[in-house]
């Protein structure tokens, strides 16, 4: 595999161990949802960014705000996923 196919991997791993250990409503949980989505972004994986923001920017919404930094970072990463 690539690099940025094993970053990935590590950062999906990264965010399902916070995911076991808090919970979806945490803001560090949020924190690595984003990391993750950034990273399949990179790779240009969008319909995945799609599916996965889609599931967690309401989680964003409610839980940190619309004006929260991370929620804001997981809506330009989504819009930039829809654009292309």
């Amino acid at each position: 595999l690539g690099q940025k196919e094993q970053a990935l991997r590590l950062r999906r791993d990264v965010y399902a161990g916070t995911l076991r250990l808090h919970g979806e409503e945490k803001e560090h949980t949020l924190i690595e949802a984003n990391n993750y989505a950034m990273n399949l972004l990179d790779l240009r994986r969008f319909e995945e960014v799609k599916l996965f923001l889609r599931k967690m920017l309401p989680v964003a919404q409610r839980v940190l705000t619309d004006s929260h930094l991370i929620t804001l970072k997981m809506r330009c990463c989504l819009a930039m996923a829809l654009h292309d």
